[in-house]
């Protein structure tokens, strides 16, 4: 995979890239991570495919000195990339991993035409989570927050207490401590998810685009992942059903690795529909 950058606005996008043939995979990472995650692909697909993989807003070596940007603008960019490698006539495999998978989704709303597959692994982004969105969607929720990120003692305070009565999950405990306990870790935390918070997909009109463009879905989780879990996939794959498969590997949330390349690729379809 080979490196290059696109601008946009104030900002400059970095991503990777491979040119193979006819069939295009466009890649979206987890958070905290970057294009690089989908390296391995490469050795592991025939020449009839291309490989498109971006870094997110504040993640990866993107540098980004805007404030949000939207599904459609972010398509708009995907476009002028397309055009770059030569790559506009070509149809779609949307990939994304954990966050990746909320921005897969609302590009494939917007770019359903040019789509014929969608592989979400341990997918964001199938339900409104809560949290997420009081936090980034509303006035008072990024009022505290920022006030949280700035000063997060409180909210440690109540997430140590409710570790140590067995309220919380271990591995959702020490996943969130993990982002929360370091203030550069918190800062970036803040910026990541403003940037990328009107990136809303809508599930519902999503579904209807399957059913009517017959698209193929390929759901991922991890057995033992309980950051993401495989009932809300469930939840989704009703009145789908004979476009989408659920698989579950024997992993947990790092269902993004290349000891799990033959159970992803699989599902790669080579039809030009």
């Amino acid at each position: 995979m080979q490196s290059a950058v696109i601008d946009f606005n104030s900002s400059v996008v970095h991503y990777r890239y491979h040119i193979g043939g006819k069939h295009l995979l466009i890649c979206f990472h987890g958070y905290g991570e970057s294009a690089d995650e989908f390296d391995f692909l490469q050795s592991y697909l025939d020449s009839s495919f291309s490989i498109l993989a971006f870094d997110m807003p504040h993640h990866g070596n993107t540098i980004w000195k805007d404030d949000k940007i939207n599904a459609f603008e972010f398509t708009g960019l995907i476009d002028r990339v397309r055009t770059v490698h030569a790559l506009n006539d070509v149809r779609i495999t949307f990939l994304g991993y954990s966050m990746g998978c909320r921005i897969a989704l609302a590009c494939f709303e917007r770019k359903s035409a040019d789509t014929k597959q969608l592989i979400l692994l341990a997918p964001d982004g199938l339900k409104i989570n809560f949290w997420y969105w009081f936090a980034t969607q509303t006035w008072f929720g990024n009022k505290i927050f920022f006030i949280t990120i700035s000063r997060p003692g409180w909210f440690l305070g109540i997430l140590k207490a409710s570790n140590a009565l067995r309220l919380l999950n271990p591995s959702v405990y020490k996943f969130v401590l993990h982002f929360l306990d370091d203030e550069p870790m918190r800062r970036l935390l803040y910026l990541r998810w403003t940037s990328l918070s009107i990136f809303r997909p809508s599930i519902n009109r999503i579904k209807n685009i399957i059913r009517k463009n017959n698209v193929s879905v390929h759901l991922i989780y991890g057995k033992y992942d309980r950051i993401i879990l495989r009932s809300v996939g469930e939840r989704f794959r009703k009145g789908i059903e004979s476009n989408c498969t659920i698989d579950l590997l024997d992993t947990g949330h790092r269902v993004l690795q290349e000891t799990h390349v033959h159970e992803i690729i699989k599902h790669l379809s080579m039809r030009d529909i």
